[in-house]
């Protein structure tokens, strides 16, 4: 399951910058053979709630869970997001990104879903 990540940015409300992000990395991993990828609308519904991730997990019999939060201070992005295994309470990986400069936000979207996906060594 992949939260909406939140937007950590106040003065702004750029909160379709996360659910974008979350959404190509929901996209990428959707390709894993195997892997159950939940719909943006459980996610969606999910990350409203607000809810800890035992509970989420429990509720959607899910194993593994995606979370973090966005930042952006002029063209700079930073993203620090946590795959965890919610049936075992363990973060498997941190994900962090950072980037310079980056006007192009579908370039951006894509480059940090090929993180994830890297990144995640699921089964």
């Amino acid at each position: 399951m992949i939260l909406p990540f939140k937007n950590l940015n106040p003065e702004n409300n750029e909160d379709y910058l996360g659910e974008g992000i979350a959404d190509e990395v929901r996209s990428q991993l959707s390709f894993i053979q195997g892997l159950e990828v939940k719909s943006r609308a459980t996610s969606q519904h999910f990350g409203e709630q607000h809810l800890p991730a035992s509970d989420i997990a429990g509720q959607l019999d899910i194993q593994y869970l995606l979370e973090g939060s966005i930042r952006r201070s002029g063209g700079r992005f930073k993203l620090d997001l946590s795959l965890s295994d919610v049936r075992n309470d363990k973060v498997i990986t941190p994900i962090k990104y950072e980037n310079r400069d980056e006007k192009d936000l579908t370039k951006l979207q894509n480059e940090i879903a090929q993180i994830v996906v890297a990144k995640s060594n699921l089964p």
